[in-house]
């Protein structure tokens, strides 16, 4: 799409311009919420220089299909990651199904005409979804969190929704009432689940003038009470990745991102490179750590097959094992015992 119909289209949205009414912390300064320390913000000229001349020409014109993997019967004492694209993934265990980010849209962006277009093909089709008990979102951006995806949801499983602060009132005036705002460390308890807000490196906007009105996580989702699968959502590297293992333990799997990192020196203030994500993979101590974020959207310079090549050249250069980070395509997913035979 070019530059100035996405500005024109995200000037006219409605959005949050004056201060959230929320106490001052540790990343919320009274007016916008902040990283500590601070990164650096990519502005609207600047994106739109991104959007016009940044962005890789080496993906695929027409959607690429993907096969799906017929699934097993989940057994008891398991839980079941499965890709389905983007930063899009299901967690199923025991009763619950958990999606992260759900995004079923041809494009992201303001409106169905404006943002980038799908590459490949969900690896879930939105009817074959289980019953669906929670939604958990990392923040506001058209890729992470699709309006028109959440009302799908809604329709379809009335599921509970939660978000990190400032986002509620999106969610409850244009999708649901069943939404829970949660800030870093604060958690949300569901029949048979429990969902802990952790903190990212990242930043917020959906128009022109709300930049970081809202907040930015990751999240623990925990099984029982020991066994979480840790979301990353999306975030440049920091020292937020020890600091969870510090408070939560490691997790039995880790999603996280290895894609949109073109160019380095705007990329890196935000996104994790592959490089990066192996050294999250390593803070976090996770024995297993499933790739996120590529593939699906043409959203920076490189191309559509390099975030897995990177992967796989900096998991050899840090001796990771075979399997203790995967990529797995859309559709395919990985099961993980909670308890020893």
């Amino acid at each position: 799409m070019r530059p100035l119909p996405l500005i024109l289209a995200l000037a006219t949205l409605p959005h949050c311009a004056s201060a959230p009414n929320l106490p001052a912390s540790d990343h919320f300064n009274g007016s916008v919420f902040y990283n500590d320390p601070p990164a650096e913000h990519m502005g609207a000229l600047a994106m739109a220089r991104h959007v016009m001349f940044g962005r890789s020409s080496n993906w695929p014109g027409e959607m690429r299909p993907v096969g799906q993997q017929e699934a097993r019967a989940l057994k008891a004492d398991t839980i079941r990651i499965t890709f389905i694209n983007h930063a899009t993934l299901l967690i199923e265990f025991g009763q619950v199904a958990i999606l992260t980010d759900p995004v079923w849209s041809t494009r992201v962006g303001p409106y169905a005409w404006a943002g980038p277009r799908r590459a490949t093909e969900p690896g879930i089709a939105f009817e074959q979804l289980p019953r669906i008990t929670a939604v958990v979102i990392s923040h506001n951006h058209f890729d992470h969190l699709d309006l028109p995806t959440l009302r799908r949801l809604k329709t379809a499983f009335d599921p509970q929704f939660i978000v990190p602060l400032a986002v509620a009132d999106l969610i409850h005036g244009e999708v649901s009432p069943r939404v829970t705002e949660l800030d870093w460390w604060q958690s949300f308890s569901g029949a048979g689940y429990k969902v802990v807000m952790t903190p990212a490196r990242h930043n917020s906007r959906r128009g022109l003038f709300d930049q970081d009105k809202t907040l930015w996580a990751s999240y623990a989702i925990f099984a029982d009470k020991t066994h979480f699968v840790y979301f990353a959502g999306d975030t440049a590297y920091g020292g937020h990745f020890r600091e969870i293992r510090q408070r939560l333990g490691s997790p039995v799997a880790a999603l996280l991102p290895i894609g949109a990192y073109e160019p380095n020196e705007i990329m890196r203030h935000a996104h994790v490179n592959p490089a990066e994500a192996v050294r999250a993979h390593r803070d976090l101590a996770s024995p297993l750590s499933i790739a996120m974020h590529f593939g699906t959207f043409n959203l920076t310079a490189e191309d559509i097959d390099s975030p897995a090549k990177d992967l796989l050249n900096a998991s050899e250069n840090a001796k990771l094992k075979s399997g203790e980070f995967v990529v797995l395509r859309e559709g395919d997913y990985r099961d993980i015992r909670t308890k020893e035979k």
